[in-house]
Parts: C-alpha cells; structure tokens; sequence
C-alpha cells in the first residue's frame, strides 16, 4: 500500500464546506525517542561543561550522523551547513568549559588564600596542585580552540568522521539507485 493509498483509507474526510482533508498520523513521520548515548553531552555533576564533555563531543558518532544525513538531503551545502553545526556547537562547549574551569580556578584561588591564613598547609599544597591540573585542563581546551581556527587537530577529527559518513550515504544513494 502506498503512501497516499494509505491516506485515502484511514484518514481521508470533506468537511462541511466540501474541502477534502486528512489525516495524518503523528507517529508516521514523528518519531518520539530519547537521543542515542552517541549524541548526549557528558557534563560533570553540575551540568557544567569541562575538558571530558569536549572529549565526549569530539568523540560523537558523527559518521553515521553524515550518512543518514546524506539519506536525508546529498546536497554539498547541506553537508557544509552541517560540518559548520558541528564547528558551532564545539565552540560553544569550549566557551562554557572556559566560564567553568574560571569560576573554578577563582573558587581554589579564595580556598588556597583562607586556608593559607589559617595555617593549613598541606590542605593549601593539594588545593595548588589541583589549580595546577585544573590550568593544564585550560591549556588543553586552547589547543582545541586553536585546531578549530586553524581546522586541525582534535576537532578535525569530528568533520573527517562526518564527511566520511556522508560520502558513505552518496554511494548508498547511488547503489541502490543506479546500480542495484
């Protein structure tokens, strides 16, 4: 049965003005899910984005997300479009983990300087340590950033996965098209 045949059967009325009308079930084009483990962010506790949430997004699933994209719309421009989302979405995760890792860095700043006072050093020498860490996590995120400007490293890696599924989705197309 077809599409428009199945219309016809199931849903198809006149109102009272002689209009005809239909419809449509919401399931047949909606499809009500939670999103895939492959495309949620993974935030601390506190719904804050750090270095582990940017890892998580660059280590997305984005060659399936390419190839049914390509199922969906083998325009080159929506391919870039969408390359261009994903560039997008990462800048605004390094952002936040850089608001983040600042409110951070100012909270074991207040920490090291009254614990300091009150003459608790060891408690002050694991605090800096942490601090440490904590830069090193703000020196990796610049590196990201700068691969994003520059279109290498990590980030790059998310836009090659996603290509390759794309061009995957164009052979699918062309296979069952042309050469089945």
């Amino acid at each position: 049965m077809g599409l428009f045949s199945f219309f016809r059967k199931n849903g198809h009325s006149t109102s009272a003005n002689g209009e005809e009308s239909i419809t449509v079930p919401k399931d047949l084009f909606v499809e009500e899910s939670e999103p895939s483990e492959s495309v949620k962010i993974h935030m601390n506790g506190t719904g804050e984005v750090n270095l582990d949430a940017i890892y998580s997004y660059l280590q997305q699933d984005y060659e399936t997300r390419g190839y049914n994209d390509a199922l969906t719309n083998a325009e080159e421009s929506y391919k870039k479009d969408n390359v261009e989302l994903i560039y997008m979405d990462l800048k605004i995760l390094i952002e936040r983990a850089y608001a983040f890792y600042e409110n951070f860095i100012a909270n074991l700043d207040y920490h090291i300087d009254t614990r300091s006072r009150s003459g608790l050093v060891d408690l002050v020498e694991e605090l800096k340590s942490r601090k440490e860490t904590v830069q090193k996590h703000q020196e990796k995120i610049r590196e990201i950033e700068a691969g994003v400007q520059n279109n290498t490293g990590l980030s790059k890696r998310a836009e090659l996965s996603y290509t390759r599924g794309f061009h995957k989705g164009l052979v699918a197309i062309t296979q069952s098209q042309i050469l089945k």
